[in-house]
């Protein structure tokens, strides 16, 4: 009998004393591994087992009703439409550790009949596959189910041509780098053996040489001369016209000279300038990678399945592109939320950490807005679902920054703009230093020439700044932040003022009555009255109000910024907001009045929690160097209480939308450079308008979508981070743009005097290219670990 402690042979969990299950001398925690373990013995894919460097998932097999979604006509016409008889798609897969969990899964899916193409990428653990169209897609997500493998879908719809582009990327760099390894041999050969070689020997060698150079050229080479041909067509030379007329020109003048018997060919120059070229833009595009795969937190965030509540209470499953706005939906305890949607129950507590990166529980009450993906903790809960599926905050956020990191900041289509007026330049130059060294010495003329177009192409320069902001970006999202507008992180880095609003942003949002004085009436009245007034409306306020409201009906309720609601009610006027909207009264105080107009009702007295670390927060931002302001709407002595608390100097009260969007544009007249940060309705016009808009993920949507930055959570600890990782991106990106330009300075004279071989020049030419990459990767790393 085994004992406790003694770990599963296949997922490597621990398993209690006399619990374990044996299989051909081998310990398995349950019967679930026993039997994958079987499958995979009886597929012939024990090699895992010798391969993986970490124990596989525990299998989980699917339930019938979460398999029936990957069959459903809907599901599969948007995800994986059908063509000529097959079907194909990308899916997120859950449960990859390592590279033999790929290798496992592809071997796996490829021995199944009705599959075309598949192929798993470890590092970003996308699956590509391509079947035929009669065989249901549950078919191969049980499968994986059984092995630990759990799909997610989709994958954003690029995905699968991002997964084909990388594989080509990485066939062409291995080619290439056979290829440069046989023409460099060679070469050397041919270089120190010139005298010694006879001329079959060293016609021997150059053809040999040709052979193995051409392929790299026109294979491995083929995007640069593809890229170089569209440049030529748009008339807009960029870098890729540069290589292609460097390589060819090695490749054409080599071809001729081996034809005429010549002194020299440079078939390994040629070689070598697509080697490394290629080499550094797979380690910039896996840069990028890295910072794009941040998103795919969000597609596993969603679940596939829902339990939709009818009018008896029963409850059916249901695909979540079934759900609509006003369906009851049951979540059980441990699942994630299928969409948006209002909690019916009180209390409740979720892990959000999906999009916060905390993993404490967040409490809820009772109406509360809960975010499709948090995790129900205790007990199951219900929830009225507020949007679609498709247009869940995660799934707006997940669309917004995808479209930021696909768009350029200003400062990289700059950065274009100068790399491509510095492309013709360099032709027109390598041109006179070819004319120039013929003139002095002809045999010299082609590597000069070679060197020079080698030595200065741009693509540091070209890379300087999509490194870094891509690096950045990536970092915001570890950070709990996502970019929605590539300028954002250039932007935020020269900030001088950041202004806050108040109420939700500041404070939690959540105000509660803390005190009523009755002048005409009942408390209870009073409060009814009040709730009717604020029925519908949006401000924080108004919610507080719900608790009393009971229904009483209100004509020609209308809402005034920056002062209040007014409506009739049982035939007569009344107001609620400011004292002297609500009384006519002469002054202001932190209450919220109910009156007639003339005279007062009632006074109400809210409180209203800071945020979690606003206090720290603001503090670090100040420390910073940044002028803190407060604009609010709210009283005067209520802003200046919490601006005492918070350390804030200039604060503005009873601040309409308008007044805040000219306060803000005031600043930036007189040279300020400012940030917002919000999260209501009211401030989706002042968000963006700012230079740079901040909103919190908790806030209203009009103002997420009005913002440049989006911030999750409800602690304001991560409001500083991002200033400082702005500032981090700019003087990255001020160090790229200063090594590109300085390597440029002395790498073309000494190219032009003929001091520098073409192959070298091309390592150098890689070299640059690799340290800017390398240089925007520290972003990955905290403030203050050293690099």
């Amino acid at each position: 009998m085994l004992v406790a402690g003694t770990r599963c042979f296949h997922c490597g969990e621990p398993m209690a004393a006399g619990g374990a299950v044996r299989d051909a001398g081998r310990a398995y925690c349950c019967g679930g591994c026993a039997a994958a373990a079987a499958w995979i013995a009886a597929a012939g894919l024990e090699g895992y087992y010798h391969t993986r460097v970490e124990p596989a998932p525990l299998p989980q097999p699917a339930t019938d009703a979460a398999l029936a979604r990957w069959d459903a006509p809907a599901f599969l016409a948007i995800h994986a439409p059908e063509r000529a008889g097959h079907r194909s798609i990308t899916l997120v897969v859950e449960g990859i550790r390592c590279a033999a969990c790929a290798w496992l899964i592809e071997r796996a899916l490829a021995r199944e009949p009705g599959v075309a193409t598949v192929s798993v990428n470890a590092a970003t653990a996308r699956l590509a596959i391509e079947w035929r169209a009669a065989t249901p897609l549950s078919h191969f997500v049980a499968l994986l189910a059984r092995l630990g493998y759990r799909l997610h879908c989709p994958a954003r719809e690029d995905a699968g041509e991002a997964a084909d582009e990388r594989r080509a990327s990485l066939k062409r760099l291995a080619v290439a780098g056979l290829g440069a390894m046989q023409a460099m041999m060679l070469s050397e050969a041919l270089y120190f053996g010139a005298g010694e070689l006879g001329d079959a020997t060293r016609d021997f060698f150059r053809w040999v040489t040709f052979l193995v150079a051409t392929p790299v050229v026109f294979y491995a080479g083929w995007p640069f001369l593809a890229g170089a041909w569209r440049q030529l067509r748009l008339r807009a030379p960029g870098m890729d016209l540069l290589v292609a007329v460097s390589v060819l020109l090695a490749w054409g003048a080599s071809v001729l000279e081996m034809f005429r018997g010549g002194e020299a060919v440079y078939f390994d120059a040629a070689v070598m300038f697509i080697f490394f070229l290629l080499a550094a833009r797979h380690i910039e595009s896996e840069a990028r990678r890295r910072a794009t795969a941040a998103l795919d937190v969000l597609a596993r965030a969603q679940p596939e399945l829902a339990l939709r509540l009818d009018g008896a209470g029963a409850a059916a499953t249901v695909a979540v592109e079934e759900i609509l706005p006003g369906d009851r939906l049951r979540v059980r305890a441990g699942d994630a939320l299928p969409v948006d949607g209002e909690l019916m129950d009180a209390p409740a507590e979720l892990d959000e950490s999906f999009i916060t990166g905390e993993s404490r529980a967040v409490a809820h009450a009772a109406g509360d807005l809960l975010l499709a993906g948090g995790i129900v903790l205790g007990s199951p809960l219900e929830i009225r679902a507020t949007r679609r599926a498709s247009e869940s905050t995660i799934a707006r956020l997940a669309e917004l920054a995808a479209r930021a990191q696909a768009s350029k900041p200003r400062v990289a289509r700059l950065a274009d703009q100068v790399a491509q007026r510095f492309v013709v330049v360099m032709l027109v130059v390598a041109g006179l230093v070819g004319l120039a060294w013929f003139a002095f010495d002809a045999t010299r003329a082609l590597p000069a020439t070679l060197a020079v177009l080698a030595a200065t192409c741009p693509c540091a320069l070209a890379l300087a700044v999509p490194a870094a902001v891509a690096a950045a970006q990536s970092a915001f999202a570890r950070q709990g932040a996502l970019v929605l507008d590539a300028d954002a992180v250039e932007t935020l880095a020269r900030v001088d003022t950041v202004v806050f609003d108040k109420t939700g942003t500041l404070t939690t949002g959540q105000p509660r009555i803390s005190g009523v004085e009755v002048s005409r009436g009942t408390r209870s009245e009073a409060l009814a009255v009040a709730a009717a007034l604020e029925r519908g409306m949006r401000h924080p306020l108004a919610a507080a109000f719900g608790a009393h409201d009971d229904g009483r009906p209100v004509a020609g309720a209308r809402a005034l910024a920056g002062q209040g609601v007014e409506g009739e009610i049982g035939g007569y006027r009344r107001r609620i907001g400011t004292r002297a909207f609500a009384t006519g009264g002469a002054g202001d105080d932190e209450g919220v009045w109910l009156g007639d107009g003339r005279q007062a009702i009632a006074r109400f007295d809210f409180a209203d929690a800071v945020r979690p670390g606003a206090s720290e927060a603001l503090a670090a931002i100040a420390g910073g160097g940044l002028t803190l302001e407060l604009l609010s709407g709210d009283s005067p002595a209520r802003v200046s209480s919490l601006a005492d608390v918070l350390g804030i100097r200039r604060q503005l009260a009873r601040c309409t939308p308008s007044g805040k969007l000219d306060h803000v544009a005031g600043l930036r007249a007189t040279g300020h450079r400012v940030a917002m940060v919000g999260d209501g309705v009211n401030d989706a016009a002042v968000l963006a308008a700012a230079d740079v808009g901040i909103a919190l993920a908790d806030g209203a949507a009009l103002a997420q979508a009005s913002a440049d930055i989006v911030v999750a959570g409800r602690d304001l600890a991560r409001l500083p981070q991002l200033f400082d990782t702005a500032r981090r991106a700019r003087r990255i990106i001020r160090q790229n743009l200063g090594w590109a330009i300085a390597y440029n300075a002395v790498a073309l004279p000494l190219a032009a005097l003929g001091l520098v071989p073409p192959w070298l020049a091309s390592l150098g030419m890689a070299a640059s290219s690799l340290v800017v990459t390398l240089n925007a990767l520290r972003l990955a790393r905290p403030a203050g670990v050293a690099a």
